[in-house]
């Protein structure tokens, strides 16, 4: 009986160590900010029952989509998103509440760039501003950006790359003669 409950112990070891070793590969790192949530009026990706803020952190390391979640103690549900809070003004103290960010180089790798919207630009959240050749040189700018999430690109040499989308801030797309506006989205 003995040697048995030993294989038993070592076989759950040796599945515990698989998992995080699958975890750990992917070179991600979620940071987790307690009486945090958000004031955005944007829809979640996906809202699921978590009973504890760890599982919804796994559930959002498991969705390519999820950028952000917002985990509900009192409601025991984790909200997630496919957009990155980078402005600490849509971020709110919030009891019970936990946001929980993903953060990596290329966290947005599942998301792809919308179609081009003529005469709009975003205001208030250039990031980075390059002079470019082509619409596809911006995009290839604006990638590289972690933060980046939406450009502008001005009378097709002007690359504005963003950290504000219209779909989280839709007042703050406004119309303008001279610009062409994408934003990233994850179609997952």
């Amino acid at each position: 009986m003995g040697s048995s409950l030993r294989r038993c112990t070592i076989v759950l070891l040796a599945s515990i160590i698989v998992t995080i070793e699958c975890v750990t590969t992917r070179n991600e790192l979620l940071t987790i900010r307690r009486g945090k949530g958000t004031t955005l009026n944007y829809p979640a990706q996906a809202t699921e029952f978590a009973d504890h803020y760890f599982n919804c952190y796994s559930m959002c390391a498991s969705k390519p989509c999820c950028l952000v979640a917002i985990y509900d103690e009192l409601g025991l549900t984790c909200a997630m998103y496919d957009i990155v809070l980078n402005d600490e003004e849509f971020m709110v103290d919030k009891e019970g509440s936990m946001l929980i960010e993903r953060q990596w180089d290329q966290a947005i790798v599942h998301h792809v760039w919308s179609d081009s919207i003529p005469r709009k630009k975003m205001l208030f959240g250039n990031i980075h501003v390059e002079t470019v050749a082509t619409m596809e040189d911006c995009q290839k700018v604006c990638r590289a950006l972690p933060d980046a999430i939406s450009l502008e690109l001005k009378t097709s040499t002007r690359c504005n790359c963003q950290r504000r989308i219209h779909t989280a801030l839709p007042d703050l797309l406004v119309d303008d003669d001279i610009f062409v506006y994408e934003y990233m989205y994850c179609p997952l």
